[in-house]
């Protein structure tokens, strides 16, 4: 059923999808703040300031838990405009840097074109926040031993180092998932072997997080637990969609034109065709895709044109059939074994749009040109 793949098509499309508000830009990224930031603002300024009163008196204990929270995102925004950074240098648009509870994600237009810049994209985050550790364990010394900024220097210090250690771990969708996958495409040659490996390795990394920190919440009475059973439920959703991700991309880079049209019986050379029926069929050189064209380029033609379908010619110029997007829907479900019914196939044929939970062209956008030269 077409719901199958809408499912998964709705949860990417929120997951791509910018959330939160806008509060501003830099490097003319644009900077949200989801929802989420807001209450983790308040626990991490709470939190902190328990801490800091008991030493310092309530108000300075709070105002310094209250710089201790934004400090703490500023190395996080820190953190991901290394990764965005790195990206805009490769010529990969950054739509955006949403800060949320469990620290901030930075939204590219497409994936970099080979191993080696995959993973100049994927360490430079955690190379900013080693660079903010070193910065902050250098200065520590330089203030007085057991005075507020000293404590707020060494705070800053161990949590960008936790924060660059963390990010290391080799698993989506954090950056050590994005190190492995690189690896293994290197090894490889195969980018869906290496994001699927990655994807695998976040999910078995994620679930022990959830058993661990359930087991010591339980069996321990340590409510700490549940923080970390949290973190490891978002690294395993997160690594799950990008198996998903994954699955439906390398169905889009195994299907060419031919897999996906609607074969018509016409026996004329595309020339001739143009010449004595194009008042009834009318084709425009510049909008024809040959059979062996893939679907991946086939579904940014249509959406680049502007048109409701596209011709498909043999390499002998011969018209082979027209693909519209009911037909590119109906070859992606095929080849990823989900079922549809000839009424959904047409509807989508007739309304000329792809489901709105099923982003096709955004995910076919993400899918960047191979270098021929890896690394």
């Amino acid at each position: 059923m077409l719901q199958g793949l809408e499912a998964f098509g709705a949860r990417f499309a929120r997951w791509v999808m910018n959330s939160g508000v806008r509060v501003g830009s830099i490097v003319e990224i644009p900077l949200l703040i989801d929802r989420s930031w807001l209450v983790i603002m308040v626990l991490l300024t709470t939190t902190n300031a328990l801490t800091f009163a008991p030493r310092f008196g309530i108000i300075p204990g709070f105002l310094a838990g209250f710089v201790m929270a934004l400090l703490l995102f500023a190395s996080v925004l820190l953190h991901e405009l290394g990764h965005s950074v790195v990206a805009q240098s490769q010529g990969i648009k950054v739509l955006s840097i949403t800060l949320f509870c469990f620290g901030g994600v930075a939204a590219i237009e497409r994936e970099s074109s080979s191993p080696g810049k995959t993973l100049q994209v994927a360490i430079a985050g955690p190379a900013v926040s080693l660079i903010l550790f070193c910065i902050f364990s250098t200065l520590t010394p330089l203030f007085p031993s057991g005075s507020l900024i000293h404590q707020l220097a060494v705070n800053l210090a161990t949590i960008n180092l936790a924060l660059a250690l963390f990010n290391m771990i080799p698993g989506l969708p954090l950056d050590g998932g994005q190190v492995l996958k690189a690896i293994i495409w290197q090894i490889t040659g195969d980018r869906i072997q290496g994001f699927r490996w990655a994807a695998y390795s976040g999910k078995l990394l994620g679930g022990v997080a959830i058993a661990t920190g359930l087991t010591l919440t339980i069996t321990a009475g340590q409510w700490g637990g549940l923080w970390m059973a949290l973190i490891g439920g978002f690294i395993w959703r997160n690594a799950n969609r990008y198996g998903q991700l994954t699955n439906l991309q390398g169905a889009l880079l195994k299907l060419v034109a031919a897999d996906a049209m609607t074969r018509d019986s016409w026996d004329v050379t595309a020339s001739t065709l143009r010449q004595s029926i194009s008042r009834f069929l009318p084709v425009a050189q510049e909008h024809v895709v040959q059979e062996q064209t893939p679907l991946l380029e086939v579904i940014k033609h249509l959406e680049r044109s502007r048109l409701r379908q596209i011709t498909v010619l043999t390499s002998a110029g011969y018209v082979a059939g027209v693909i519209d997007r009911g037909d590119v829907v109906n070859a992606v479900a095929r080849q990823l074994k989900v079922p549809l019914s000839e009424g959904q196939i047409q509807q989508i044929k007739l309304q000329g749009i792809y489901p709105q939970q099923l982003p096709l062209v955004a995910i076919a956008q993400t899918i960047a040109p191979i270098d021929v030269q890896l690394g």
